[in-house]
């Protein structure tokens, strides 16, 4: 990796950046935590920890006891993540690391006092009952500031403090993208925390022969969707269409996201002109669930038709979230 300064300046994060006002989900983001009653009195762990230690998929690094040492090592690994490959301990590392902490903790507001809830944290995990949420830190967009409640921040392990100041930077850029709840910047959080389970969105696409671009000309704000596509025949007329997204609707992905569908009767030719070109004149719909670790539920449907551009669509929960024409595969 031999031109650090050019991936430290694409890596700064959007808070950092003055002038960066979110255009979705309202003035405000929340951090929550979970606060359980115990015998030894209460137990305070950030929301996005506590699901990340809760999936199966995921093995979370332990605490160190050290927040500063934390968040080295949570930023570090989601700029890893993020490239596809280890980027190499240096000074510069360090600085740039210490630098967006830094950056971060002047924005902060240390408070006593108990925070209303934002309630934009979607759909979360089943606590048990001697479990609540509880409201941490709320950052306004309009005073690009945050207020945090000092004496829950004190009761988290070093580890939920790192990630809660990487939940806010996932969070903050996620809204620009009209997020209106915290689930993905939640997740990635998750993602960046994990010893093992998260495998880089670019790890083993070197043997994908095809990249594919996607995007939306009718409403730019939906953002890029990019992929990687292997074309496998299968059967007698039949392809499996493997696709690896490294983003999807403008969020670039951390680690791997997989999609498959099985095309009948119909050979797929990639095009840089045309993105996917078929040999079929009848119109082919075909879902497939997500393999992804933003969370359950994610679909997508690739939609081919001899009249209009290939087209992908993404689901959560049945829900759409966009759609984009694949323009262009190379």
């Amino acid at each position: 990796m031999k031109n650090l300064s050019a991936l430290f300046l694409m890596l700064v994060s959007p808070l950092l950046l003055a002038g960066q006002t979110p255009m979705g989900a309202g003035s405000s983001g929340g951090g929550m935590v979970v606060s359980c009653k115990s015998a030894n009195g209460e137990v305070v762990e950030l929301l996005d920890v506590y699901e990340a230690q809760k999936n199966p998929k995921l093995i979370v690094v332990p605490s160190s006891g050290n927040f500063e040492k934390d968040y080295r090592r949570t930023y570090k690994n989601m700029m890893d993540l993020k490239v596809g490959s280890s980027v190499p301990e240096s000074e510069e590392l360090d600085q740039f690391i210490q630098s967006h902490l830094d950056g971060e903790l002047k924005l902060v507001q240390w408070i006593d006092d108990d925070l209303e809830s934002t309630n934009d944290q979607g759909n979360t995990i089943a606590l048990p009952s001697n479990c609540q949420l509880k409201q941490i830190a709320v950052f306004t967009d309009s005073k690009h500031s945050m207020v945090i409640n000092k004496p829950l921040w004190n009761k988290l392990s070093s580890l939920s403090q790192a990630a809660l100041m990487l939940h806010e930077e996932f969070y903050f850029e996620f809204r620009q993208l009209e997020d209106k709840t915290s689930e993905v910047a939640r997740s990635y959080v998750g993602q960046a925390i994990a010893k093992l389970g998260a495998q880089s969105a670019y790890e083993n696409t070197s043997s994908f022969k095809t990249k594919c671009y996607a995007r939306n000309d009718e409403i730019p704000q939906i953002g890029v969707t990019d992929f990687f596509m292997d074309l496998r025949d299968v059967g007698p007329n039949a392809q499996q269409v493997t696709l690896r997204f490294t983003s999807i609707l403008g969020r670039n992905l951390l680690t791997k996201t997989s999609a498959e569908f099985i095309v009948k009767n119909a050979e797929l030719i990639p095009s840089m002109m045309d993105g996917l070109n078929y040999n079929k004149k009848q119109e082919i719909n075909q879902s497939s669930n997500l393999e992804t670790l933003l969370g359950n539920g994610y679909a997508a449907k690739l939609k081919l038709s001899p009249w209009h551009t290939p087209e992908l669509q993404f689901f959560k929960d049945g829900q759409s979230l966009g759609a984009v024409e694949i323009r262009s595969c190379d």
